[in-house]
Parts: structure tokens; C-alpha cells; sequence
């Protein structure tokens, strides 16, 4: 839906969706200790997570304002994000945190992420924190994240990477532009590293919103049919989901409007 011409308005239904619930949370406080009860835990990482995934505006700023201070408190050049000593968010946060800040941010954001992220070596911090790499809008940042990662790629859990990587929800080309433009690099890797670009270009494969994507995606291919062949049912899965979007996303935002319409109406008669 989100590279859809209505996805503006079946946004604005899903920050209806989402955001009863996110207040709730925020009020009780996005640290308050859930961990005796596991459903309402993860109940909130999912809230807090899709909010922010979605745009919604109150995420995003709790996401910025947390992230600078996270800048602030671990700005020495020693300094780990990993424990809870200079970074007070709780671990189930930063993940989101990192990625709504650098979704949002600048490449100054970036930078101060990349650099902890080289220097960290607690596996689940660096999981963290390469969830915010990926989501930076930068194509130059974009391409030093995920070489860095594939040049690391045995201390890496590349398909772990991907997968995470995958559940944007933004119109990302950033790594079909990168191998259609250096084509060069991707006859490297399927020489060194054949199993985690399989993992990447599936991820590649779940970024084709337009026909002009697969036409691009069919060329970086050509050369190596060894992943044409195990790519075939990715790339079908692509063309049925720009059909799908061409014949029932229009019927979702049209629901969505009406929804939106009806949940302001019922908000207005309960106050």
C-alpha cells in the first residue's frame, strides 16, 4: 500500500489504529518494566514498532529525542552503545529508536551510528544498530552499510540482516540501484560470497513496486543464471504484488476513508 497514490489516507487509518494504543504506552512510560508479562510486552513492541514504521508523528519524535540523547551521553570516542551506562533505552527500544532516527535524520546520524557499530562487538547491539543503518535514505551510507557488512560477512548473520532489513515500509531501490550501477561489485561477490548474496538479492526482490524495477532486476541477473534460477519465484512474487496493488489497493483506501470517517465521528460523540 505505501507506494500506492492512496496510501496517504490508509495511513492516516492505520495512526488511528496504532495510536489509541501508543498513547497509552507512552503515558505509562516506553521504559516502564513489562517483563512479567509477556503478551502486554510484546503487545507494546509491536505498537511501538509499526507506529513508528509508518510515520506516525508522535513516534518519530520520541524516537529523535531519545536518539540525541543517546548521541549526547555516548559521544566518547570509547564509548559502547551496548550495557546501559551512557544508553539508558531499554533494549527492546533501540532497534526502532535507531531506525526512526535515521529514517528521519541526517547523515551526521548516520556517521555517529556507523562509527559505534564498527567498534561494538555485542552481537545483539550490532544487530541493533545495523537496523538503523539500513534504513538511512542516503544512497552513499546505504552502499558503505551493506559492503561493510558483506566485507564482515563471517563474523555476520547476513540472511538475519536481510530479513530485518526487509520490513520497511518505504520505497527503497537503494540496493537494485547499487548493483545495477556496479555491476562489477556483484560479479565479485558471486565469486566469495554466494550464499549471502542470495539473502540480499532477496531482499532486492522485496523492493520491486514498479515494472521498471524487474526490468532493472532482470539485468543485474542476466550474467549469473545460477540466480535468475532461484530468483524466479521472488521476481513472481513482485509482479503479483504490483498487480495486486493495480486492482484492490484502490478498494483499501477507498475503505480506509470511510473508516477513518466514521472511527473521527465515534471519537467526537464519546467526548
Amino acid at each position: 500500500m505505501y507506494v500506492h497514490e492512496t496510501w496517504p489516507k490508509y495511513k492516516e487509518y492505520l495512526e488511528i489504529v496504532f495510536g489509541v494504543p501508543y498513547e497509552k504506552f507512552s503515558r505509562q512510560g516506553l521504559d516502564f518494566d513489562m517483563d512479567n508479562d509477556t503478551d502486554l510486552f510484546q503487545s507494546r513492541d509491536i505498537v511501538i514498532t509499526r507506529a513508528c514504521t509508518i510515520g506516525y508523528e508522535p513516534c518519530v519524535k520520541m524516537a529523535r529525542e531519545k536518539f540525541g540523547e543517546v548521541k549526547k551521553n555516548c559521544s566518547g570516542e570509547h564509548q559502547f552503545l551496548n550495557g546501559m551506562g551512557c544508553n539508558k533505552l531499554p533494549y527492546y527500544l533501540r532497534p526502532i529508536v535507531y531506525a526512526s532516527a535515521l529514517r528521519h535524520g541526517d547523515e551526521k546520524d548516520f556517521d555517529f551510528l556507523f562509527k559505534k557499530w564498527n567498534m561494538e562487538h555485542y552481537l545483539l547491539e550490532r544487530d541493533s544498530i545495523f537496523t538503523g543503518l539500513c534504513n538511512t535514505n542516503s544512497r552513499t551510507r546505504s552502499d558503505l552499510a551493506w559492503k561493510t557488512l558483506l566485507n564482515n560477512r563471517a563474523r555476520e548473520n547476513i540472511l538475519a540482516r536481510a530479513g530485518t532489513c526487509s520490513k520497511r515500509l518505504i520505497n527503497d531501490t537503494l540496493l537494485l540501484d547499487m548493483f545495477y550501477e556496479q555491476p562489477e561489485y556483484l560479479k565479485e561477490l558471486t565469486e566469495t560470497a554466494e550464499g549471502p548474496v542470495y539473502h540480499i538479492l532477496t531482499l532486492v526482490s522485496r523492493n520491486l513496486n514498479t515494472r521498471k524495477d524487474i526490468e532493472r532486476f532482470d539485468e543485474i541477473l542476466k550474467p549469473h543464471p545460477q540466480f535468475a534460477k532461484y530468483m524466479a519465484g521472488a521476481r513472481h512474487h513482485a509482479i503479483d504484488r504490483i498487480g495486486w496493488r493495480h486492482r484492490v489497493a484502490p478498494y483499501f483506501g477507498g475503505n480506509a476513508s470511510e473508516a477513518v470517517v466514521e472511527m473521527r465521528r465515534l471519537s467526537l460523540s464519546a467526548l
